[in-house]
């Protein structure tokens, strides 16, 4: 089952998770966005898609579905899109790799959406996902966002429980099912 959650960003607190960026820089990673990255490195697009294809794998879906997106698909859904700001897709790197990313979906009427948060499977366990949607969350407070929502699935219970810790309600969810008809 998936469900969307909100998070009144007017009323968040970041302050009991402030030193989760402490954590992450002594663990020698570096958080930046992908605005930042393109201006210093050429290849920033196809290095995020390198990093994003197998943590999208990991992303449990309705049905068993994965995200098993080639480089062009994944351009059109996540740079292309009019919602997409590439001052609004956070990386944390270490050295020059990249290992994590938290993107947001910008609507013109209504509020953001946090369309993936996700890092590689060595490099979880630092933090990491928090950081970034923390300065997810930054971001939106400085460009007016009241409210922030993510759509996930049961199934996935890291994200959920990151979610909840950051104070997420839950809505309404919807159900699915699938009859195969032969």
């Amino acid at each position: 089952m998936q469900f969307m959650s909100r998070l009144d960003l007017e009323a968040f607190d970041e302050t009991p998770f402030a030193h989760v960026f402490e954590r992450t820089a002594a663990d020698g990673y570096a958080l930046t966005t992908l605005a930042a990255e393109r201006a210093i490195q050429p290849d920033a697009d196809q290095r995020l898609y390198t990093m994003y294809y197998p943590v999208g794998l990991d992303v449990p879906l309705p049905g068993g579905a994965r995200i098993d997106q080639t480089y062009e698909m994944w351009r059109k859904a996540m740079l292309e899109n009019p919602n997409s700001d590439p001052a609004a897709i956070f990386i944390a790197k270490r050295g020059d790799e990249y290992v994590g990313l938290t993107s947001l979906e910008l609507l013109k009427d209504g509020p953001a959406i946090t369309s993936m948060t996700g890092v590689s499977a060595v490099h979880r366990g630092h933090g990491l996902a928090l950081a970034l949607k923390l300065l997810s969350f930054r971001y939106l407070k400085e460009h007016g966002y009241r409210e922030t929502r993510a759509q996930n699935d049961t199934t996935n219970p890291p994200i959920l429980r990151l979610n909840e810790k950051l104070g997420y309600q839950r809505l309404p969810g919807r159900l699915e099912w699938e009859k195969p008809l032969a």
